[in-house]
């Protein structure tokens, strides 16, 4: 996967996991209590997960120039 491409992803991961997020509600101390805890942790992971792709792909793309 080229940079570009790595960096788009990771972009698209972020929103993703921002509507999972959003999706599962924002109160993370109270969500747990009600079950929600699940749908917010993966929702937390994919947003991670997306950053770290948009910044492996910007590391990428310097170190090839």
């Amino acid at each position: 996967m080229s940079p570009r491409q790595m960096s788009w992803s990771g972009l698209l991961l972020f929103l993703l996991g921002l509507v999972v997020v959003s999706l599962g509600g924002w109160r993370f101390e109270t969500d747990v209590l009600t079950g929600r805890s699940a749908l917010l942790i993966l929702g937390y992971a994919i947003t991670l997960l997306g950053i770290a792709f948009i910044f492996w792909g910007l590391v990428r793309s310097e170190n090839q120039r």
